[in-house]
């Protein structure tokens, strides 16, 4: 009741989440720095203020003593550890080996050259300017479709994502059989995780070489 769990769109909220931590490291180097701006009328932007706004749209915060309580976004298992240290308030910006005691190299690789991105992109904007940018991700809107039945949501996923790219046959797998194990989708998707993580990033070539294995010679297509 607390939450919603994303079917289609995560990616791109993701996205949209590293962006405002972007933002807010690099208004905390404005506060730092004591940069004074002035938007066109000649009304001093209060850099401290948006910081905090930005930082609430970020994470959860203990409303008593200010302690960070969790990202409100939890993204997806390949990315958690450095995701929610990035959400941290005194994070800003180094992407370390290990986050405790566990090892995040594969996770730096694909948070970092967004992150990187987005950062070189925004010191590039003057800071009488950089209020814009913000106005703007302010009146992003999303579509929600809220969906009760899980299996109604995969099958809503495989028809929206039919339209655009095509997936892959490692997506449409795993759609199909989330959509007829649903009794059993916890069990389901700790097997389906095992899979990718024991695949890496040769997960198509795996599927064929199992087909292969159970029912002869076939084309990638």
């Amino acid at each position: 009741k607390d939450s919603y769990e994303i079917v289609d769109g995560q990616q791109r909220i993701t996205t949209l989440f590293i962006l405002l931590i972007a933002i807010r490291n690099l208004l905390d180097d404005f506060i730092e720095q004591g940069v004074v701006a002035k938007n066109k009328d000649g009304i001093e932007i209060q850099f401290k203020m948006i910081r905090d706004k930005i930082v609430n749209k970020i994470a959860f915060f203990d409303s008593s003593i200010g302690v960070f309580k969790g990202s409100r976004l939890i993204p997806s298992d390949s990315i958690r550890f450095v995701f929610e240290e990035m959400c941290k308030v005194s994070w800003r910006g180094t992407f370390t080996p290990k986050v405790g005691k566990k090892s995040v190299k594969r996770q730096n690789g694909s948070l970092k050259p967004i992150y990187d991105y987005f950062s070189s992109k925004l010191k590039q904007i003057d800071p009488k300017h950089i209020h814009h940018l913000i106005e703007t991700v302010n009146e992003i809107r999303a579509i929600t479709v809220d969906i009760d039945d899980l299996q109604e949501a995969f099958l809503l996923f495989e028809r929206t994502n039919a339209r655009g790219r095509d997936l892959e046959v490692s997506d449409l797998l795993k759609n199909h059989l989330f959509m007829n194990l649903i009794d059993d989708i916890g069990q389901t998707e700790e097997r389906w995780k095992n899979i990718t993580d024991n695949a890496g990033n040769s997960m198509i070539r795996m599927l064929k070489y199992f087909y292969v294995s159970q029912k002869g010679y076939i084309k990638n297509s």
